[in-house]
This record gives C-alpha cells, sequence and structure tokens, in this order.
C-alpha cells in the first residue's frame, strides 16, 4: 500500500489500532478495518487486550490504517490529524477523542525495545484526599464565583465600544443602557440580553429569575417588570380572548417568590373552565378556590413533601427558606403566605394518596372508597388471591407457617396532640391507616370503658399497664397513638394507627387490632405485644363486645407472643410461654399527615425488600447449614452415648400441644442461685477433700500435709507397684507440674522474698516426689533409663530441681511407638485413664459454670446497688471459679494430646474434640449480649458424663443435656423455617408486583363516566406508568434474588395463584416434615381397622406418633431475633 500525499479526513468507520508498547507497526501491514471504538472500550492487539485510555496514558501512538505509512498522532488541542512526512492535514471528526486524548510523542523509526513502564496510579478518593486536592484552588474557586458577579463570557464576545450597550443576541443598543440576564439555568443565562429578546425568551418560563445591570452591578428584577403577561389555557401561546388576572398575583416556587402578570383563557374552547381549573392545567396549586391570587407550583409542593417524609422538615420551615432565597435581607414586601402553603400541602397529600390508590381510575371515583384502601400494602405479607399458590388453605400443618401473617402492636406517646378545641374536617377518614374517627370515637365513649380497670397479672410492672391507669395528661386530648404493624418487614397496616386518650388501655388497642385485622383473609395470625401475656387472657371474650363486621371468622386461628426485647422483663411463666424465641395541629390535619407519612414510610421499605430480603436469605441459608450440623452432632453424641432420645422429644411436644394451659416448662432451666457464703463452703470442702485423698494416698505426716494444702500441692508420692496406680500418680503429678509452671508464669519479676520463698519450696517438694516416683518408673519403663540424667549429671539434676515443672515424666504417651511397644499394658492403662481425665475435666468446666451462673443471678437480684464490698467479695470468688476452670482447660487439653499420641484413629475424637478456651469454654445457655436465634451451645454442653458421678449430680447434668438438646431442635426448625418463609416472601412480593401490575392495567381500561376526553387519557397514561413501575420493580427484585439463590445453590419457582401449593412441599423442615404426612394421612383415613381405633395413632414408631402443634410452630424460646422488631416506645 503506498503513502498518500495529502492525508484525508477520517471518519467513524475508521479504526486506528494502536501497535504495541514495545514495536511499531511496519508501512506495509494491514489493518482491519472496523467501526472506532469509543474511548475506553478494548483495543485488542496481539495476544493482548487493554484499552485506548490505557494505552493513551502510556502514550502510545495511533495509526491511520487506510493509509498505514507510518507512525502518526493525534494532538489534543488540534483539529487536524498529521501524519509523518505529510505537510498539511485536513480537518476531521475525532474531536470528542482529541480533547480526551493527551498529546503523544512521535515513535522512533525502528522497534523500540526496553521501554520503561510507568508506575500504576494509585487512586485515593478519600474525603480527606479531595480536600487536600482543593485546597491549592481556594483562590481559583473564589475567583471564579466573583467572576459569576460580573459580565462573564459576555466580555469577550463584544468589542470593546459595545461593552456598555449592545443585546448578545440582537445587537440592538437599549435605552438606558439596561441589559438583562437570567440566573435560572438558561446556558446562554450569562450572555446580555435586551428586553425584547429576555421576554421572547422567557414567554412560556415565567419562573425564571431575573437581574438587570444598573452601570455598577446586577439588581433583581422580575419577568412582570419587563412586560412578560404570562396567558394559561393554551400552554403559554397567545389567546384571542384573554381575561386580565389579578393584579400582585405571587408564585411560589422552590426558586423563590415570583410576582406575574397572568391572563386567563377566555376562548370557546375553554368555555366552563374555572380559573382555579386553569391554574391547575399549569401545574400551579391555588390557594383558594375563589379569586386565587396565589399559587404553588407543584414542583415546589412536591420538594416538600419529600422533605417531610426524608428529613421530618415542617411546612413553616420549609416556607421561610424559600422566603430566604428571594430577599434574604427582607427589602421587599411579601405577604405572609404561610397558613395557605399549609392548607395546599395538606389538600395536595390527600390528592396524592387518592391518585396513588387508583381512585381517578374508578367507575365510582372518591367516594367509592372503601376503608384502608388508600394504605399501601406489604407485597410480601399473605394475601389470598394475590400473591398465595392455590389450596393455600389446606396445606399441611408444617407448611402453614408459611402462610401466617405477622403483626405486631405497640404505642407510641410521642405522639401527643394538644387540646386547642380546633373544628376540622376529615379528608380521608379511615381510607388509608388512621381509624374512622366517628365509629372509634363512639366506641370509646361506652359507659362500661370509662371506669374499665385493668389488673396487672404478669410478674413484671410494665409501663403499658402502669399507663394505662393514669389519667390524660392536662392540656392534652391524645397521648399517644396505637400502630399496628408487619413485625417481618415493618410496613404499618391498614387502619392500623389509633390515638389513645388515657394511656394503652385495652378499649383502645383492642378496637385497632381488630379494625385492621377485619381487611385480612388469612386463617393464622400472630401478634406480638409487650404485655400479651394479659392481653391475651380476655380477648376472645372481649371481641363479642365489638361490631360484627370487626369480628374476625371463628376459623382465624390468633397467637399471642411478647417480642424478644421485652421478654426479658418478664417473669419466668411470660419467658416460657410467650417469648418469640420458642409537631401541632388539628385532630383532622395531624391524622392526614400520619397517613402521608405512614405511605411514605411503607414504600420506602418496599424499596429496600431487594437488599433486605437478600441479606436475609444469606443468613438464613448460612444459621440453618450451621444449626443443623450443630443438632446432630449434640444427636449423634446422645445416641452413642445410649440416652433415649424419643422420651425427651415425646415430652416436647406435649409441651407443645399443652402450652397454652401453662403444663409444664420444657425449655427453661431451672438455675440454682447460690448465695456467696454457699459457694465459699462448697469450695472449702472440696480442697478439704483433696488434701485428705492426697495424705491418704502419699502416707505422709499431716504437718506436710498441711503445708501442701497451703501450696496447692498433693503431698508426696511413695514408690508403688500397681500399674494403675503408677500412671495415676504420674497424671497426678503432671497436673502439679503444669500449675506450678503456670504460677510461676503469672508472677511478677520483682517478687517478695515471701514469694520466693514459697515458690521455692513448691519447687524442692514437687522434685521431691518426681524422684520417687522416678524409681518406680525405672523398674516399669526401664527404657527410660536412657532418657533421664543419671547421678552423675549433677548440672541437669540441678537444673531440674530449681523448676522442676520442665522436666519429662516420660509417660507412654511422650515415647515413640518403638518404645511403647515394650510396654503395652502401661499405654492401655495411659489410653484409659486419659479418658477418664478427659471427662473429669469437661464436668469440672461444666460444674464450675453452672456456679458462676447461679452467683450471677444471685448478685443480680441481691448485691446490686448495695456497694464494693459485696462486689468485691463476688469477683474474688469469680476468680477462684474461673482458676479452677483454667486448671480443667489445661488438664482436659493435655489429656487429648495424649489420647492423640495413644489412639490416634480412636472413636474417642468423635465424643472429645478441640477444646477453644475462647469459644468453647461458655454456658449454660446463652451470654447476655448473644441473640437468642444467634446462640450455638458449645459442644461441651453435648457431652454427657461417661465416667461415674453422684445420683445427684447425674440428674442435674442430664436436665441440663436435655434442655440444651431442646433448644437446638427448635432453634434448627425455626433457622430451616426463616429460610423457607424468606423465600415464600420473595415469591409472594415478586407476584404482588404482578398482580398490582394487572390491577393497574385494568384500571386504564376501565369506563369513567362524567370525566372530559383529556382526563380519560391523563388517567390511561397513568394507570399504564404505574403498571410499568410495579413489573420494573419486580424484575428487579427477581434479577437480584435469583443471583443471590444461585450462590448458594438454590432456586425459587416464580409461581403465584396459579402455582399449587405442592411445589412448596421440598423445603419442608425435617422432623416436621414426616410428623405432617402422618396426622394430615391419620386424619384423612380416620383410623384403620387393624389398630381397632378411630383417629388414633399407633405407638410403635417413637418418632412418627406423635403430631406437630401448628400452633405454636413459630414459638419456641428460642426463636431468632431480627432488627425489625416493633418498639414504637424507643
Amino acid at each position: 500500500m503506498s503513502t498518500s500525499k495529502r492525508p484525508r479526513k477520517l471518519d467513524a468507520s475508521d479504526n486506528p489500532i494502536p501497535p504495541s508498547s514495545s514495536t511499531k507497526r511496519s508501512k506495509n501491514t494491514p489493518g482491519p478495518r472496523s467501526a472506532f471504538r469509543p474511548i475506553g472500550r478494548s483495543v485488542s492487539s496481539g495476544s493482548r487486550t487493554t484499552t485506548l485510555k490505557d494505552r493513551n496514558r502510556r502514550g502510545t501512538t495511533l495509526v491511520d490504517q487506510s493509509t498505514a505509512a507510518g507512525p502518526s498522532t493525534i494532538p489534543t488541542n488540534t483539529t487536524a490529524l498529521t501524519e509523518s512526512g505529510a505537510d498539511s492535514c485536513a480537518p476531521h471528526d475525532l474531536t470528542d477523542l482529541n480533547n480526551a486524548l493527551p498529546p503523544s510523542q512521535p515513535s522512533e523509526s525502528g522497534p523500540t525495545k526496553n521501554v520503561e513502564k510507568k508506575p500504576k496510579r494509585v487512586r485515593d478518593y478519600t474525603n480527606k484526599k479531595k480536600v487536600e486536592d482543593w485546597l491549592p484552588l481556594r483562590q481559583t474557586y473564589l475567583n471564579e464565583m466573583l467572576r459569576l458577579d460580573g459580565f462573564g463570557d459576555y466580555v469577550h464576545q463584544t468589542s470593546e465600544a459595545k461593552l456598555m450597550g449592545s443585546c448578545s443576541q440582537c445587537g440592538t443598543v437599549p435605552k438606558g443602557c439596561e441589559l438583562y440576564r437570567c440566573t435560572s439555568g438558561c446556558f446562554d443565562g450569562c450572555m446580555l440580553k435586551c428586553r425584547m429578546c429576555t421576554v421572547l425568551k422567557h414567554s412560556s418560563l415565567p419562573l425564571h429569575k431575573i437581574e438587570v445591570w444598573n452601570g455598577k452591578h446586577f439588581v433583581k428584577s422580575s419577568l412582570c417588570d419587563l412586560g412578560l403577561r404570562f396567558q394559561l389555557g393554551h400552554g403559554g401561546c397567545g389567546c384571542s380572548q384573554p381575561i386580565a388576572g389579578p393584579r400582585n398575583f405571587l408564585a411560589f416556587d422552590t426558586s423563590g417568590v415570583h410576582r406575574l402578570a397572568i391572563d386567563y383563557c377566555g376562548c370557546p374552547v375553554n368555555i366552563g373552565v374555572e380559573k382555579h381549573i386553569q391554574l391547575i392545567r399549569a401545574a400551579w396549586f391555588p390557594a383558594t378556590t375563589r379569586r386565587p391570587q396565589t399559587v404553588f407550583t407543584f414542583d415546589m409542593l412536591e420538594t416538600l413533601h419529600e422533605l417531610t417524609l426524608q428529613s421530618k422538615t415542617n411546612v413553616y420551615d420549609f416556607y421561610n427558606t424559600i422566603i430566604q432565597k428571594s430577599d434574604k435581607l427582607r427589602l421587599g414586601k411579601i405577604p405572609s403566605r404561610t397558613n395557605d402553603l399549609h392548607q395546599c400541602f395538606r389538600i395536595y397529600r390527600c390528592l396524592l394518596l387518592l391518585k396513588r390508590g387508583g381512585r381517578g381510575n374508578d367507575a365510582n371515583g372518591v367516594e367509592g372508597t372503601a376503608l384502608g384502601e388508600l394504605a399501601v400494602i406489604c407485597p410480601a405479607c399473605p394475601q389470598p388471591g394475590r400473591n398465595l399458590p392455590m389450596g393455600w388453605e389446606a396445606a399441611a400443618k408444617a407448611l402453614a407457617f408459611l402462610y401466617t401473617l405477622f403483626l405486631a402492636i405497640d404505642a407510641n406517646f410521642k405522639l401527643k396532640g394538644k387540646a386547642r378545641g380546633i373544628s376540622d374536617v376529615e379528608l380521608m377518614p379511615g381510607w388509608v391507616y388512621c381509624l374512622e374517627e366517628i365509629g372509634y370515637q363512639a366506641h370509646l365513649n361506652n359507659p362500661k370503658y370509662r371506669d374499665e380497670s385493668e389488673i396487672n397479672t404478669c410478674q413484671s410492672e410494665h409501663d403499658a399497664v402502669v399507663r394505662a391507669a393514669v389519667r390524660r395528661t392536662p392540656g392534652y386530648n391524645v397521648t399517644g397513638a396505637g400502630v399496628v404493624i408487619c413485625s417481618r418487614h415493618g410496613l404499618i397496616r391498614p387502619n392500623g394507627i389509633g390515638d389513645l386518650q388515657r394511656g394503652e388501655r385495652y378499649c383502645n388497642m383492642d378496637y385497632i387490632f381488630l379494625a385492621t385485622i377485619a381487611l385480612a383473609s388469612v386463617l393464622r395470625i400472630v401478634i406480638t405485644y409487650d404485655i400479651a401475656c394479659q392481653w391475651s387472657k380476655k380477648l376472645k371474650a372481649r371481641m363479642e363486645d365489638y361490631p360484627e363486621q370487626l369480628r374476625p371468622s371463628p376459623k382465624v386461628d390468633i397467637v399471642a407472643a411478647i417480642p424478644s426485647w421485652h421478654i426479658n422483663g418478664h417473669g419466668v411463666d411470660c419467658q416460657t410461654n410467650f417469648a418469640l424465641g420458642f409537631r401541632e395541629m388539628a385532630p383532622a390535619a395531624r391524622h392526614e399527615a400520619l397517613n402521608d407519612m405512614g405511605s411514605g414510610y411503607n414504600i420506602k421499605k418496599i424499596v429496600r425488600f431487594g437488599p433486605s430480603f437478600a441479606k436475609k436469605v444469606v443468613l438464613a441459608h448460612g444459621m440453618k447449614t450451621k444449626h443443623c450440623s450443630n443438632f446432630d452432632q449434640m444427636t449423634a453424641s446422645f445416641e452413642r452415648d445410649g440416652i433415649d432420645l424419643r422420651s425427651w422429644e415425646r415430652q416436647i411436644k406435649e409441651w407443645e400441644g399443652e402450652r397454652a394451659k401453662g403444663v409444664s416448662q420444657k425449655y427453661l432451666r431451672i438455675v440454682k442461685r447460690i448465695s456467696m457464703q454457699e459457694v465459699r463452703h462448697q469450695l472449702a470442702q472440696e480442697d478439704l477433700a483433696i488434701t485428705s485423698n492426697a495424705a491418704e494416698r502419699a502416707g505422709v505426716p499431716d504437718r506436710e500435709n498441711e503445708h501442701n494444702v497451703a501450696t496447692g500441692t498433693s503431698g508426696n508420692t511413695a514408690i508403688v507397684t500397681s500399674l494403675p496406680t503408677f500412671i495415676s500418680v504420674g497424671l497426678t503429678l503432671e497436673e502439679q507440674m503444669r500449675n506450678l509452671a503456670h504460677e510461676r508464669s503469672q508472677q511478677k519479676e520483682s517478687k517478695s522474698t515471701k514469694e520466693k520463698t514459697d515458690l521455692l519450696e513448691k519447687s524442692t517438694a514437687l522434685f521431691r516426689r518426681i524422684q520417687t516416683w522416678r524409681k518406680t518408673q525405672l523398674l516399669l519403663q526401664p527404657v527410660v533409663s536412657t532418657l533421664t540424667p543419671g547421678d552423675s549429671d549433677s548440672d541437669d539434676m540441678q537444673a531440674q530441681a530449681k523448676s522442676p515443672e520442665s522436666c519429662e515424666l516420660h509417660l507412654p504417651s511422650s515415647l515413640t511407638v518403638t518404645d511403647r511397644q515394650a510396654f503395652p499394658k502401661l499405654a492401655d492403662i495411659e489410653r484409659r485413664l486419659r479418658l477418664a481425665q478427659a471427662d473429669d475435666a469437661l464436668e469440672e468446666i461444666r460444674r464450675c459454670r453452672r456456679i458462676i451462673q447461679g452467683t450471677y443471678q444471685f448478685k443480680q437480684l441481691n448485691l446490686a446497688g448495695q456497694g464494693n464490698k459485696p462486689n468485691t467479695r463476688l469477683r474474688t470468688m469469680w476468680n477462684q471459679l474461673q482458676s479452677r476452670i483454667q486448671r480443667a482447660v489445661r488438664r482436659y487439653q493435655a489429656a487429648r494430646n495424649a489420647l492423640v499420641a495413644l489412639d490416634p484413629e480412636g472413636t474417642w475424637q468423635n465424643r472429645y474434640q478441640i477444646l477453644r478456651p475462647d469459644m468453647d469454654v461458655k454456658g449454660p445457655g446463652k451470654e447476655d449480649w448473644e441473640s437468642n436465634g444467634m446462640y450455638i451451645a458449645s459442644w461441651i454442653w453435648g457431652v454427657p458424663r461417661m465416667f461415674g458421678g453422684s445420683v445427684d449430680s447425674q440428674a442435674e447434668v442430664s436436665e441440663c443435656h436435655r434442655i440444651e438438646w431442646s433448644k437446638a431442635r427448635a432453634r434448627t426448625q425455626r433457622w430451616e423455617e426463616e429460610y423457607l418463609l424468606v423465600k415464600e416472601e420473595m415469591r409472594r412480593t415478586s407476584h404482588y408486583m404482578e398482580w398490582k401490575a394487572e390491577w393497574w392495567r385494568s384500571r386504564a381500561d376501565a369506563s369513567v363516566q362524567g370525566v372530559s376526553e383529556e382526563v380519560r387519557h391523563g388517567a390511561k397514561a397513568y394507570a399504564y406508568k404505574q403498571a410499568t413501575l410495579c413489573q420494573q420493580l419486580a424484575k428487579k427484585f427477581r434479577d437480584s434474588w435469583t443471583a443471590i439463590l444461585a450462590k448458594i445453590g438454590d432456586q425459587i419457582t416464580w409461581g403465584g395463584v396459579g402455582t399449587s401449593i405442592e411445589t412448596q412441599n421440598a423445603g419442608v423442615p425435617r422432623e416436621e416434615s414426616a410428623d405432617s404426612e402422618s396426622a394430615n394421612k391419620q386424619h384423612d383415613d380416620g383410623g384403620t381397622e387393624e389398630d381397632g381405633t378411630e383417629g388414633e395413632e399407633s405407638d410403635d414408631d417413637g418418632d412418627d406418633d406423635e403430631e406437630v402443634d401448628e400452633e405454636d410452630i413459630a414459638f419456641e424460646v428460642d426463636e431468632y431475633d431480627f432488627e425489625n422488631d416493633f418498639d414504637m416506645d424507643e
């Protein structure tokens, strides 16, 4: 290919291919012709793939492949592309590229070698770095802001002679040299124009802000002063029969307050269209329907609406902000329109709710609005006919929790209302969240409730009960508000807000609760309330006094529970049987504000369903896996030890069936509260027993024995001949060596003489006992003679006498396999004793932990606030127990290490696991900082004792194991249910949004009588827009959730009302699936002839003969704890 003398113009079809960074493309190298890639897109070069940004950052030359005459460069600030050897170049069309590329240097002929690579740029986008980058530019930014107060670019666009008088658009010189500019976003607003050009340009932009040059500076003006008259009814165009509007017409906008001159339309086209309607059609909201002289733009009202929802801005502050923006020094006169804005904003919010509720698309119009119809419904809660599958009513008992409506009720005593005697009108009586006031007040005025007394039967003095008996606050007719929400997602329920006049009385809370569930059509409702323990006792009896339209169907099962945050303030019975774990205005305006706030709140909640459900499903999947593994390990451990787990499970199911009667407390651990004196006496007895046993075993005088008690040793050791006694004494010496080593490591460097003497005496006594035991060892283990220092090794002996804890006892577990083979009997004895040692160490850890838990509860109940003395004593005792636990931990670790050496492949590893002191030494039960759902019991509580123990101790330990196993079972089932429930909520949300989209499309085709064609067209367009938004939101949710589920190896069938419920059965929680199938089959068959019973189950199979009581499926004591637990008091 030859080189062209005159380079041609590049167009979009050219594709400059950058050569390699180390070589230059040859002249005759043909290159592919393809569309030019945008900057930042990948460009292939050989086997490498890079981007144009990257190559130009390194100064790479771009080549015109149409000529291929050699390397060429694209200068940054030119409009021509110059090739190597060419005299000139025609302009090209790659301006954007040139503006983006840095100037590159031509490459020398021939290949380039050893090109040094520039270091990779490290990006720092922290706030500190951004401020530091701006600091050198402070003067520059200040200068640019000052530049805006002058002519700006107009200085460069006119000659010096015309600087003070010509219009930048028409070139005329107006009288008085009055030049204007727009400061409201016109791109050429900084260019000065004459009066006529300014008016023509803003004929349809009456709310732009204008400034006029007075010869020295710019001053504020207005389009009205320039002579602009804005025509209504024709979109700003002229009218043949204009009707002059009022003088001093004010328009309030987010840009400020504007004085306008307007003309109404008097054409035949708009005959009968009232003036305030013409203002509405211009997106201006009139302050009154009679001779309006003030309007508020829809943009201003929308901005105020969003601010009230997001930052709780009130109307007064927002209005004064607009006034400050228009005239900060208040040099002009602006009449106050605060009250007008209050009223217009109130009506605007009402209209928004009606519009979003589809009332403009309904043939019955506004008057046909039903109770609660304008509320934003939770799409994830069960709604029959909208997001539930077919046959959900006949779902298996194990799946009943999927179709349960979870609600929470509480009171907020900060939502007070002052008694000002203002007469007001309800704009939306019961249509959204607040109750219909007439019926509500008629119910409360019943003489039956005036002197209603509520007796507290709970063991706690809860504020909800105490405040119920308190008289109303002086000066207030509303002391708070009761609210009902869906507890899993936090959305306010329709008709779920009601005023409280005198505390949290049952007559108020009952009415609010019944009014909201009257709009639900489910068969099972779970309601959480902080005083559910007594509120629910006579709920069914109280419901008989309410109107029939408020009473739920007898088929609806209502279960009451206490939220997990409140349950700790209740007594033992409540913790077991009701735990989930196992600003001012008139009254009507206040209700409308609450309705609007509730809608905004619910919409925000729904938008967050995408990341919220994704987080929940990942959490539930992980916790389900973790709890299942923990429960399986615990079950396997108990089964290996021969524990009858079926009897435990039978007790649990009996308790689940009779829980409402308070028969038993299968998940409650009765912790013995031990006083300090009892613990001190118990510890003293244990020390005495240790001392006595050591003296009896060693056969030493009592005087030396007393010294051993003071020093923490166990006496001398005589020569023994029994093999078990020999190994047992060796293990005792090993324990003493560990304790001495730990004591030496804990002492300070600057020790007193007494401390040094005590430590020396302990070391000497221990060394003597080791030497005595060593004589027997040499007889039973001759091979040890080659591993220990002899009498001639005086230096080694002296070193061992000073620190006997560093001696090697050379027990069989510390020898090599070859050396152990010489005495297998000793190795087997040590293995068996090590198993018992590990078992005793675990039991000592569990026993001390139970004592610590008991003393902690004793301190909480008896010593709190009693001063430092009792707390110091308790701390001393706690330190003693912790010291014992540490010794037991070291003993267990030593025993396990020995077992690894003696029997590396033994089955003992399933029982005695690796003990991590910081993670495993805890319990019984969860700590204060742990949540019920996240808590996993330590494996030490899943290991029953294998060797001995008193009968009382064994019974206590067995009860402790049963409770931990029962709680682990409940937590496992709850997390399995939670995982299935979150997936079902995902499916319900998706299908509800699709149903809502179809509902909006049906409203688009609905015929609305008595409205103009323009209204019908707008209503139809709005309906289609809402349908599209619902579909887009549903698709966004599905795409996000599908990707998350794929990562954890799961999926969802995005079915809806037409989906069979059988598709759900694959995920039934284990243990409950078999029970439900058996129960359903038995219910259908009504019994068999073989066993001669009707509807009774055979007891041959211990697992499948019990039914799961679906009423309590989600209510074990250790239920999961989510962030959306409702507590408006907080």
